[in-house]
């Protein structure tokens, strides 16, 4: 599995379509070996904008605490 998160592209690169083309690049690259999950929040437009640009699906809808590299009280709302 690749989780992706917590990304921000540096003010002078943005609107450039990075984001995008560097998600493309991970599913072409590891998307036959690895599920690859990007983790966004709902008030980052800009990340999701990016995302949903790059091809990726909306799988599933997680809220929880996050304390540094920790989850917690995690409660998944799955799409099928």
């Amino acid at each position: 599995m690749i989780c992706i998160g917590d990304c921000e592209t540096p003010e002078a690169y943005r609107g450039q379509g990075l984001y995008p083309k560097m998600l493309r690049y991970l599913y072409t690259k590891f998307g036959k070996e690895f599920e690859v999950y990007i983790l966004v929040t709902p008030w980052n437009k800009s990340s999701i904008k990016g995302i949903e640009k790059s091809g990726a699906q909306r799988k599933a809808k997680i809220e929880c605490l996050k304390i540094g590299p920790l989850y917690l009280n995690k409660r998944i709302q799955r799409y099928d």
